[in-house]
């Protein structure tokens, strides 16, 4: 069995004489830890971390004030000034701390092993919110497979469906999960991905600390029109139990809805007949035959529009049959020629 790609990138990453699975974040006590100014070091422009909750970090700067700075940031250089692989929270906090400089660790380090580096660190964060652990894995995967978001998403959707045809696809997905530890591939796309589709103020509640993701996913799968209410009632406290139960009323309702509709047409079908109408007065009987001419248009528009549009389905189904059987016959015609 090959080697998994980015098991070479995070081999390279490490300190000399690390053990596979250990913290990147313990440091070497055999590499130098030195002091760098914080006015000479940078956050990563790609981290994926979008969210440092301002209440936490003002704790830990005021731990850091009193002890100052107990674990040692990883830096690298970069251009004029030293670009942060993880620890930047404690960077953050330092800075309202009032220090001017960190301890840290520099190492030389190219992109992927920068990135690499800060994601598998991150990713054993015991604070980290779904939306992030998504990204960091998503990124790992498309370290591994050397290719974009927009591609990893959907070969892990088409394995997912069809795992048997992609045996070596479901290895080397298998393999970066087990190098994480944490997750099931196959849960990952279930439970993970849909984290990449909460609403804007969903995912902000989720980053901000504020939501947990269990009531994210309850909300997302409501109507857009109640999103925003559901997300109200979780913000003031209530359960995951009382969003399903929010969610099982409109269900009701809509149910409830088709079910009134059914019964009127029901009804106006049976209280409808010739007997009844030749006992209502003129005026009334042309008032509910201008009805029925009414319905008549609505429905016969109705027919038409069904019409038209199966038309078009199959005009299309036409053309995209001649533009293969012209694109057949244009390779027979030029395999022939060539002989």
């Amino acid at each position: 069995m090959s080697e998994l790609r980015i098991q070479g990138l995070l081999d390279r990453s490490r300190e000399h004489g690390r053990e596979r699975g250990e913290r990147i974040e313990q440091p070497d006590l055999t590499q130098a830890v030195r002091e760098i100014p914080l006015n000479q070091i940078r956050p990563n422009p790609e981290q994926q971390r979008r969210y440092f909750a301002q209440d936490e970090l003002q704790r830990l700067a005021t731990s850091i004030a009193e002890k100052g700075v107990l674990q040692p940031v990883l830096l690298r250089p970069f251009e004029q000034h030293y670009e942060i692989v993880f620890g930047e929270r404690r960077w953050r906090a330092a800075q309202l701390a009032g220090l001017a400089s960190i301890p840290a660790q520099v190492r030389e380090m190219d992109d992927q092993e920068a990135a690499l580096a800060g994601a598998i660190e991150n990713l054993q964060r015991v604070d980290i919110n779904r939306f992030e652990d998504v990204n960091y894995k998503l990124l790992l995967l498309e370290m591994e497979f050397e290719q974009d978001r927009e591609w990893v998403i959907k070969m892990l959707h088409r394995i997912y469906n069809d795992a048997a045809n992609n045996l070596e696809l479901v290895r080397r997905v298998a393999g970066v999960f087990e190098l994480i530890g944490n997750e099931h591939w196959q849960s990952f796309v279930s439970n993970g991905l849909p984290a990449l589709k909460l609403p804007e103020s969903v995912l902000q509640a989720l980053l901000s600390g504020q939501l947990d993701y269990t009531k994210a996913l309850l909300i997302r799968r409501a109507p857009e029109a109640e999103q925003e209410r559901l997300l109200r009632l979780a913000l003031d406290g209530a359960t995951a139990e009382k969003l399903r139960e929010e969610m099982a009323l409109l269900g009701s309702a809509e149910m409830t809805q088709s079910a009134q509709e059914r019964a009127r047409l029901k009804s106006v079908q049976k209280r409808l007949t010739v007997r009844r109408l030749k006992k209502m007065s003129e005026e009334r009987r042309r008032a509910v035959m201008g009805l029925l001419d009414g319905l008549d248009r609505l429905l016969a528009q109705a027919e038409q529009e069904e019409m038209e549009a199966r038309a078009q389905k199959a005009a299309k189904k036409q053309a995209r049959s001649d533009a293969h059987a012209a694109e057949e016959g244009g390779v027979l015609e030029t395999a022939g020629s060539g002989n």
